[in-house]
C-alpha cells in the first residue's frame, strides 16, 4: 500500500516525517528515493 508520490526540488532539503496523527497504528517499513530523469 502506498501513501502517496511526492516530488521534492532539487537542491532542497525535503525529508519525511511520520505522525502519530491516526485512528489506529501508524507503520512505515519502508520510504523510498527516486531520482527522476
Amino acid at each position: 500500500m502506498s501513501i502517496g508520490t511526492f516530488a521534492f526540488k532539487a537542491g532542497t532539503t525535503g525529508y519525511v516525517e511520520l505522525s502519530d496523527n491516526a485512528d489506529g497504528y501508524v507503520i512505515a517499513d519502508a520510504v523510498r528515493f527516486r531520482r527522476q530523469p
